[in-house]
């Protein structure tokens, strides 16, 4: 029984990865892509054509809306999505990004962009919610959703290493470009902020297209993962030492608390993109990935109850209570991924449990961020 079920996910694999292949680079993948840019560019510009005042504000508030339409649009297309699907995806990033942009704006003594809890919440938590809508809806025929999630965890790993090598990538081209206008006596410095928005918009439509096209390309470098989790370590063990600088301890707390959370991502992160890039599991691999569990859902339990804490000590305010929601959330999801790769080590369980226990709890993000963006200006009286 457990040979053919490890069979099944085997067959399910290997369709999902000849699904995700496409033919590799296309003269009109080309020209999307530029023109998406082109798009996503006037779209950040529209304060600077319009001469509108506080356009770092408007840059803030629809960032998300000059890249994620595009890239919805381009995989719809190479997925042949239904157009009842991409209709949907549409409505709601219409209603989204129309919410978003009404909301109040505050500005301090200098008339300076200051925003506040829920407005920069909405801001973060918008790509959120579009992204993870963008795994649901933009489905091709035939499948489970279960294996489109899976597909979905996977691609979006890929995308994040795909966009750090651009980056890095871009980083020396700017540099390179920025020494040789010098040996010509051309200050670049000034064009810094023009040049700095398309740079910023290509990057996600690159990353897109490559895992898109080419998925072998930014898998290969999957050890990225494991260097940030380790800086992030290194941080850590560095922060916990006792300084004589006289910080003020209340914001060495609020940064230990950040740099725990973003051990915490980053390790739900490693985790979810090991497990969906094996066609077998070894038992080393079952027991790694579910002590690294064991130990995430720790950290995620004392994170909680520091927000608690706090909550309980200085009120509850909205990053407490949106950090608090995606901890929660987090700590089941992987309580019950390490429950099933125990369970699998002991032949208890299944490979479809499994996969289940990572992809059910996404729905429960995109819910906990549409709750933030939609529901928090409101029951915060958008401070």
């Amino acid at each position: 029984m457990m040979n053919e079920q490890n069979k099944n996910n085997l067959n399910d694999a290997a369709e999902l990865e000849t699904s995700a292949k496409v033919n590799g680079f296309h003269l009109y993948d080309l020209l999307f892509l530029v023109g998406a840019i082109l798009i996503g560019w006037e779209i950040l510009n529209i304060p600077l054509l319009l001469h509108l005042k506080h356009d770092e504000t408007f840059i803030l508030k629809n960032i998300t809306a000059s890249v994620l339409p595009a890239a919805s649009l381009y995989l719809a297309l190479k997925r042949k999505v239904s157009w009842l699907n991409v209709l949907s995806l549409g409505v709601l990033f219409f209603i989204s990004i129309v919410f978003i942009n009404f909301l109040p704006n505050r500005y301090d003594a200098n008339n300076l962009f200051d925003p506040s809890e829920t407005v920069a919440l909405c801001c973060i938590f918008l790509p959120v919610l579009w992204w993870i809508s963008m795994g649901i809806f933009l489905r091709e025929k035939g499948g489970n959703n279960v294996q489109h999630l899976m597909r979905f965890i996977s691609q979006t790993g890929e995308s994040v290493i795909a966009m750090i090598m651009i980056s890095f990538a871009w980083g020396v081209v700017i540099l390179i470009g920025i020494y040789l206008f010098n040996l010509i006596g051309i200050d670049i410095w000034g064009k810094g902020e023009q040049l700095g928005i398309p740079i910023v918009v290509s990057v996600p439509l690159i990353a897109v297209w490559l895992t898109e096209a080419y998925p072998q390309s930014a898998r290969s470098s999957k050890f990225i993962f494991g260097l940030i989790i380790i800086s992030a370590l290194m941080y850590l063990v560095i922060l916990c030492l006792p300084a004589d600088n006289g910080a003020d301890s209340m914001n060495t707390f609020r940064g230990f608390l950040m740099t725990l959370h973003v051990i915490l991502l980053g390790a739900a992160a490693v985790i979810l993109f090991a497990l969906c890039n094996v066609e077998k599991m070894p038992r080393w691999l079952m027991v790694c990935n579910g002590l690294l569990c064991s130990a995430s859902v720790i950290l995620a339990g004392g994170l909680i109850y520091f927000l608690i804490n706090r909550t309980f000590t200085g009120g509850i305010t909205p990053n407490r209570f949106a950090a608090l929601g995606v901890d929660a959330i987090l700590g089941v999801q992987l309580t019950a991924i390490a429950y099933r790769l125990f369970s699998l080590d002991a032949r208890k369980s299944t490979f479809d449990a499994l996969k289940k226990a990572m992809t059910i709890p996404f729905y429960f993000y995109g819910a906990w961020a549409a709750f933030v963006i939609f529901a928090f200006p409101l029951l915060f009286h958008f401070k």
